[in-house]
């Protein structure tokens, strides 16, 4: 948790005006910040259901007003964490993608970025992995649709010159999600719920790796 902590430290976004935030705007962003890190380790620990605000606040040091100013109810706390880390996922992902210029390269990426991810932030990858479909993601299904939305579309545009060259299918979000990243999230749920051995997911991240190019190649 300590790393999934730093890596998920809320950056100092630039004002409009070009200059740095205010002390008050930092705290305000470090006070949210806990409340999303006590969340998780709440939710993953006790489960959401059981999980109370009191509980989250305690854990947060955090006031209860400070608690309800950022998340008006346990339901878009839920919606609001589950947003952060998918957010972080996709980034992470796209980012070990688009550096590399040979669709082999990228694709291994793809699979090995998310794997990497899932080892470095086990707990949030729990949640996400188990929550797509809770009732309180209902408050975020816009937002939800418009990451996956612009994360297709920025794969889809680093996709399009091996489409082209006739190295990779035409993308599709169906086919692409089937061969690549459905066995990663498989494999990423099974291990989490097991004994999380470093060795074994190391071993399916170079198998999956190793897999998904010749699958996509064979359907050009």
């Amino acid at each position: 948790m300590a790393a999934a902590a730093k890596d998920m430290a809320a950056p100092r976004a630039p004002r409009k005006d070009g200059m740095s935030p205010t002390p008050r705007a930092t705290a305000t962003a470090r006070r949210r910040r806990a409340i999303l890190d006590a969340a998780l380790a709440c939710f993953v620990q006790q489960g959401v259901t059981e999980t109370t605000l009191a509980t989250i606040r305690a854990r947060a040091h955090v006031s209860t007003g400070s608690l309800y100013h950022h998340f008006p109810s346990k339901d878009h706390l839920a919606a609001a964490l589950y947003i952060e880390g998918l957010r972080q996922a996709q980034h992470h992902v796209l980012t070990h993608v688009i550096r590399h210029t040979q669709a082999v390269a990228g694709i291994r990426a793809m699979v090995q970025a998310y794997l990497d991810w899932v080892y470095t932030h086990p707990e949030y990858a729990l949640f996400l992995l188990t929550h797509r479909q809770a009732e309180f993601m209902q408050h975020v299904e816009a937002e939800v649709a418009t990451l996956n939305a612009d994360f297709h579309a920025q794969f889809a545009a680093w996709v399009a010159p091996h489409v082209q060259s006739g190295v990779l299918p035409p993308f599709s979000s169906e086919l692409y999600g089937a061969l690549v990243v459905g066995p990663c999230e498989y494999c990423a749920r099974r291990w989490l719920m097991g004994d999380r051995q470093p060795r074994t997911l190391v071993q399916l991240k170079r198998q999956l790796a190793k897999a998904a190019f010749p699958a996509l190649q064979a359907l050009r």
